[in-house]
């Protein structure tokens, strides 16, 4: 009889054992989609920004080059 109650016993930890190993596995798959989607908009986003900062800084550098050119002397040219 005692050794039924061992035997069930051992049963019942390894289920569990298995079952926290599933859930450990399904979470942490769930972590890395979630975090892979957040690397993906956080690199989308990087790049829009980059993009923008490329322009303004083409924007910038035309307004410089008209000023410079309306400040500078005739004879410089």
């Amino acid at each position: 009889m005692l050794d039924a109650a061992v035997v069930v016993l051992a049963l019942l930890v390894c289920g569990s054992l298995g079952l926290l190993a599933w859930t450990l596995a399904v979470g942490g798959r769930a972590a890395v989609r979630t975090e892979r989607e957040r690397v993906a908009a956080a690199r989308a986003e990087l790049a829009m920004t980059e993009r923008a900062l490329r322009e303004r800084s083409a924007a910038v550098e035309t307004a410089l080059r008209g000023a410079n050119e309306r400040i500078r002397p005739k004879g410089d040219r």
